[in-house]
């Protein structure tokens, strides 16, 4: 198991390391020979509001957008139409962004500028307390996206030929009526109703009666979105994980010494905490959780070299205090710490030969109750 763990880690690093990457290193990946990244989009929210920065910021990255803010005093009135003056205004050869977004949150309506650098073009679309959901994040942000695209649709179609070509037949049935469309346009796609993330983290565990051991824990969580939050913060998840033993631990008296290996499945029900409004890429949860409990140990009586396998199970409790930090829209980093106890307690034995054929059975240590373990990993959001 010690070679399952090493090889999980060399597969998690690079993938860290690429994901830690600033919008400038990553926009320079996609920048072009005219110096412009067309994939690069800066966003100004404006008065602040973290949570709509942060969905917009999110919503972008699912299309493949890399965003930065666009960098303006705090007290600078709304740009309006001279949000296209900020994309020309750029030294030579230098990078420029390709689009720049500015959602102006006013009294009962929000206002949406959209500058595309492709045609030199502002588009603008005013929201109603309504049509905003008053104010919701994940509205303002799909709204400002939508019309994002409606800006880079308008700039990739082809200019209409001068005599276009005379359009093809109506192919009709037998009776004179035309055929319905084969293809129609079909609806926008909408977002999932659940996320889905998946975890990788090594784990030091500490069992009453034993030292210290190793692991590596595999986590699934779900994420059910659910409808009309304010904030646009999920606050319920479900998490599945598995602590897999890789170092054992170790028990040792008068009698002999065992070494053993112990790991644990479990479900978890959790509460996200909501992210202070200066940190939104904090996520703190916290949960409950109960499963069960697998050990193998292998003793050995020091006086007669007699060796001893055992294997029991147990049903585990515990809980559970985790801090995330979101890198990008898809990956996080996670601390998580675990405290709980487990029954019925489970005890590490001998059976000692004696002289006379007969043996007795003598306990070695005893596993428990109260166990504990920490883990550092990442989390990746499907």
């Amino acid at each position: 198991m010690g070679g399952l763990a090493l090889a999980l880690f060399v597969v998690g690093c690079p993938t860290l390391a690429h994901a830690s990457l600033g919008p400038e290193e990553a926009a320079a990946e996609s920048t072009e020979d005219d110096g412009i990244s067309h994939d690069l989009v800066l966003i100004r929210v404006t008065p602040e509001r973290p949570a709509v920065r942060a969905r917009l910021q999110a919503e972008l990255g699912l299309l493949g957008f890399v965003s930065a803010p666009l960098e303006r005093p705090a007290d600078d009135p709304a740009l309006g139409e001279e949000l296209l003056e900020v994309l020309l205004e750029r030294e030579p050869n230098s990078q420029a962004a390709g689009a720049a977004i500015e959602i102006v949150l006013g009294e009962g309506e929000v206002e949406l500028w959209i500058a595309n650098l492709g045609n030199e073009r502002v588009l603008y679309r005013r929201l109603d307390a309504a049509e905003s959901d008053d104010g919701n994040p994940r509205t303002l942000a799909i709204a400002a996206v939508e019309l994002l695209r409606a800006a880079r649709i308008e700039t990739d179609a082809p200019a209409p030929s001068p005599d276009p070509p005379e359009p093809d037949p109506i192919d009709t049935d037998p009776d004179g009526e035309p055929d319905p469309d084969p293809d129609p346009d079909p609806d926008p796609p909408e977002l999932p109703d659940y996320r889905v993330g998946i975890g990788i983290a090594p784990v030091l565990g500490y069992a009453q009666g034993l030292s210290v051991s190793a692991h590596v824990e595999l986590g699934v969580r779900w994420l059910p979105r659910l409808p009309n939050l304010k904030d646009d913060h999920d606050p319920f998840a479900l998490r599945m994980a598995a602590w897999l033993w890789t170092v054992p631990a170790r028990a040792e008296n008068n009698l002999g010494t065992a070494q053993v290996s112990w790991g644990m499945v479990f479900l978890e029900p959790q509460w996200r905490i909501p992210p202070p409004a200066r940190a939104p890429y904090f996520h703190p949860d916290v949960g409950v959780g109960v499963g069960g409990l697998l050990t193998l140990s292998r003793s050995v009586f020091d006086d007669a070299g007699q060796t001893v396998d055992q294997t029991s199970g147990a049903f585990a409790t515990y809980g559970h205090l985790g801090l995330g930090f979101a890198v990008t829209p898809r990956l996080s980093v996670h601390l998580n710490g675990y405290a709980g106890i487990v029954a019925p307690y489970l005890n590490i034995q001998l059976e000692i030969l004696q002289d006379d054929g007969t043996s007795t059975i003598e306990t070695l240590t005893q596993w428990g109750p109260f166990w504990a373990g920490t883990s550092l990993g990442i989390e990746i959001w499907l």
